[in-house]
């Protein structure tokens, strides 16, 4: 049995459809699992063992790399691909694969015709990794099967530490602002006001982030002693401070997700967005999320921009819940 996993992009994403492995290893033992991956996510599966073959999508497109990735995924005689993305991108890799069972998940853009199976998402399921669980269901193995994990190796804690100086010897909270859709941010002097509680209480701020967010990291702390991390880590060291922190603090995105996988006390702030509302089992932290008539939007806002689901957010809020994950 060879199993074909079909999960390309999206951080956060990777790290809750990890999950599924375990899935796939009780239903089939034996079975050889691979993933297909592109480039900028393949760094998170470096030191995962539940995969057999991490295959990497070129960043390059072209006719003789597009033809490599075929012959590769051929060569390999599947016998199941699964499609994470729900999207047409994915369902194309699945059906391109040659497997002769395609299940897709969630699936849209009418990627359903590349497939011979698909799993209908239940968006009103509140847990973590629901759409994993339900997949775990429809291929008859138990939905608890389902486990995320992130893997992470001594040099990615010693890139931690190096990075981190003298802030490594201090309790720190790290912070994880910025998301690709500005109906996901909290606001920059929210972030202001919760770092300098949390400096009060004796917790360092740590900005987490990636090169393209370090202007607006830089508008976010201005000239206060923070510590800043924004573009200067790999992938896998940013999680290796997560795991380093004494509490986590993030909107819906990767590294907030990758947090509470982690372990990490997390609290993730959701509004326009709401992935989930439980964190994962024997996960430490809470979800705030509080509904308005139109939340979640998702990426239709209605409220022109006011983003009032994260205005409900206050720092005083924030503060009091990352303090009582402290003393839990």
């Amino acid at each position: 049995m060879r199993i074909l996993l079909v999960r390309l992009s999206a951080l956060g994403d990777l790290v809750v459809a990890s999950g599924l492995l375990p899935v796939l290893r009780e239903r089939w033992p034996e079975a050889e699992v691979d993933w297909l991956v592109e480039s900028a996510g393949e760094a998170l599966l470096a030191h995962e063992a539940r995969i057999d073959r991490c295959i990497r999508l070129p960043a390059q497109g072209g006719t003789g790399n597009f033809l490599r990735t075929v012959r590769t995924l051929r060569s390999r005689h599947y016998d199941l691909a699964i499609d994470t993305h729900g999207l047409l991108k994915g369902a194309f890799w699945a059906r391109v694969s040659g497997a002769p069972r395609r299940i897709g998940l969630g699936s849209r853009e009418g990627s359903s015709a590349l497939l011979t199976e698909t799993v209908a998402l239940d968006r009103g399921d509140p847990h973590f990794g629901s759409e994993y669980r339900r997949l775990a269901d429809y291929l008859g193995s138990t939905p608890e099967a389902y486990h995320p994990r992130l893997v992470l190796g001594a040099e990615d804690r010693q890139e931690a530490r190096e990075a981190l100086g003298r802030t490594a010897q201090l309790p720190y909270a790290a912070l994880c602002p910025f998301t690709t859709r500005p109906q996901k941010h909290w606001f920059r002097e929210n972030w202001r006001e919760l770092g300098e509680g949390l400096r009060a209480e004796g917790l360092q701020p740590v900005l987490l982030g990636g090169p393209g967010d370090a202007p607006e990291s830089h508008r976010i702390q201005g000239e206060l002693p923070w510590t800043d991390l924004t573009g200067r880590l790999s992938l896998r060291g940013s999680a290796a401070v997560l795991e380093g922190a004494a509490v986590a603090i993030g909107v819906d995105t990767g590294l907030t997700h990758m947090a509470s996988v982690l372990g990490t006390p997390t609290l993730a702030l959701f509004g326009a967005t709401r992935p989930y509302l439980h964190l994962p089992h024997g996960a430490s932290g809470k979800v705030l999320y509080q509904p308005l008539p139109c939340s979640p939007c998702r990426r239709k806002p209605t409220c022109g921009g006011a983003y009032t689901c994260m205005r409900l957010h206050t720092p005083e809020s924030v503060l009091a819940n990352a303090r009582s994950l402290r003393t839990a």
